[in-house]
């Protein structure tokens, strides 16, 4: 009887191909699945908390007006004036009125100060605006 010799192409060990294919399609699955939005964590800001706030969903592209407790403003993490604002807002407006505004004002920051952004935004058409705020379990 002839038995069959165990050659070096026999014991080859488990394939790498489909492991490195299962690698990349989980890899490109999260790129797309993931929301690209621009979180702007400022340090120097402390929200207030709010007991009926709410997780609101994010959507790409959003704009965040940051307002410290000294009354600066700042987008995309450069100071800007409220003359400034008010250009950005206009070049937003004459695009898409729909874009979520979203302003974080500080908690010992004048309150004066987030009716100006306010209403920066309804002077240009925005509606979809909001206050970031923590809840009260953050």
């Amino acid at each position: 009887m002839k038995f069959k010799r165990p050659t070096a192409s026999d014991n080859e060990g488990p394939q790498l191909a489909p492991m490195i294919d299962i690698f990349f399609l989980t890899l490109i699955f999260f790129m797309v699945a993931s929301v690209y939005s621009q979180f702007e964590r400022n340090i120097s800001i402390v929200v207030p908390k709010a007991a009926s706030g709410e997780d609101n969903a994010r959507y790409p592209g959003e704009v965040i007006i940051n307002v410290d407790k000294e009354g600066k403003f700042s987008i995309n993490n450069s100071d800007k004036s409220l003359d400034e604002i008010d250009v950005i807002l206009a070049d937003i407006a004459s695009y898409y009125t729909g874009q979520p505004v979203i302003i974080r004002c500080d908690g010992k920051a004048a309150f004066s100060n987030y009716v100006k952004v306010f209403d920066l935004c309804k002077s240009h058409a925005i509606e979809n605006v909001r206050i970031a705020t923590l809840g009260e379990d953050q």
